[in-house]
């Protein structure tokens, strides 16, 4: 009879299996798959497509990964895997992907036509949604800034 944890732990493998629509790279548990799923995180991380990923959120996901090979070295299955093993894998599996997941979304590139002032001509303007979201808080920032600027007493 299985255990209930590791029901629960097959139930969320099959629920986090990746679907082909999406253009970004998801851990599996599957231990035949891995080293090539591995090989395309690491050349995701060293390209433009997690440009916006913090060096500790790379360092996490090369050291998330670095353990999930090291419980699944010279396994086949995940039935030859401890229960312990399994979540330990599913952990960082979950740790990686929702790393990734947001980095993706964050390094999404959005353009936007945009007229200049004072010209009937428009452009592209090409930004992240980290760039943009930069941008608009720096810019709440010098308005707070600005109006808490005390002017001296005329008199």
């Amino acid at each position: 009879m299985r255990s209930p944890l590791l029901s629960l732990a097959l139930v969320l493998s099959a629920i986090s299996t990746p679907a082909f629509a999406d253009p970004h790279e998801r851990v599996t548990f599957d231990p035949a798959q891995f080293a090539t799923q591995k090989a395309r995180i690491e050349e995701g991380l060293s390209s433009d497509q997690y440009k916006e990923l913090a060096r500790a959120d790379r360092v996490a996901v090369h050291e998330a990964l670095a353990r999930i090979e090291q419980r699944l070295a010279g396994k086949l299955a995940m039935d030859e895997l401890s229960e312990a093993d399994r979540v330990a894998i599913f952990n960082d599996q979950e740790l990686v992907n929702s790393i990734l997941t947001n980095a993706a979304e964050d390094s999404r590139l959005v353009c936007r036509r945009e007229k200049k002032v004072g010209s009937h001509f428009s452009t592209n303007i090409c930004l992240t949604v980290a760039e943009r979201r930069r941008l608009q808080e720096r810019a709440r920032d010098q308005i707070r800034g600005a109006s808490r600027v005390v002017l001296p007493n005329e008199g």
